[in-house]
């Protein structure tokens, strides 16, 4: 058996308690909406089998829907204090690739590698059609791999909400960003498995790290792997 195949299946449980139950519950909600089939259009042939008279109630009622605001702001309007407020209820999962995620980030680059193994999502809002985040799963392959779960938020008018940092953290301040994150060290036989959930701040952007996995033989790699794949830049 793989090496790294062993260790991952006997480090599986000690993977868990690093997560909180919440984070098992983003990562899920994540999974899940990867797994659903994008739904099939709708045939509009059907509107012209509608009196002209229903079809016009039909659009008025469709319009008073869409224009009258909710009283949580859950359509994207401005609230009182004149901020835009997203309901997640309305944020749709979409497969997207690194072009289009390149091309919705603007003073940053990542830095993928030939050998890296990367799924993009794009989350948007429905109503709005505004872009919320982009949700990515990095694999390396390699001998000592890492894996990596990561959302950049790319919506300034948004907070993402579905991450916590518990326990003892650690803050790295460079030039370009901050990082605060969470480090676990599973030892097994002199091969370690680390364990990272971290948050990224720049000046124009936050990013989450829900989860981050690395076989080495001493601390891991973890800061040196995210400063190789952020270029923060004007």
């Amino acid at each position: 058996m793989n090496v790294k195949k062993f260790l991952k299946k006997k480090a599986q449980a000690d993977l868990e308690s690093l997560r909180t139950d919440r984070d098992q519950e983003t990562l899920q909600r994540l999974k899940d909406s990867v797994a659903e089939a994008p739904k099939t259009k709708r045939n509009k042939k059907w509107l012209w089998a509608i009196p002209s008279a229903a079809l016009a109630c039909a659009v008025a009622a469709i319009l008073i829907v869409e224009l009258v605001p909710s009283p949580n702001n859950d359509l994207g309007d401005a609230g009182q204090d004149g901020d835009v407020r997203y309901d997640e209820m309305n944020f749709t999962p979409e497969t997207s690739d690194i072009t289009e995620l390149s091309n919705a980030l603007t003073n940053l680059t990542l830095n993928f590698k030939e050998d890296q193994e990367v799924e993009t999502i794009k989350y948007f809002d429905s109503v709005s059609g505004d872009e919320i985040y982009y949700y990515l799963r990095i694999d390396e392959d390699s001998m000592l791999s890492y894996s990596m779960q990561v959302v950049i938020v790319v919506n300034d008018k948004y907070d993402y909400k579905d991450f916590e940092l518990e326990g003892s953290i650690s803050t790295e301040t460079y030039s370009d960003y901050t990082i605060q994150y969470k480090q676990k060290i599973v030892d097994d036989d002199g091969i370690n498995l680390i364990q990272c959930k971290a948050k990224i701040e720049s000046a124009k952007y936050e990013i989450y790290v829900l989860n981050y996995e690395e076989y080495s033989f001493e601390n891991g790699t973890f800061l040196t792997v995210i400063n190789n794949l952020l270029s923060f830049h004007d």
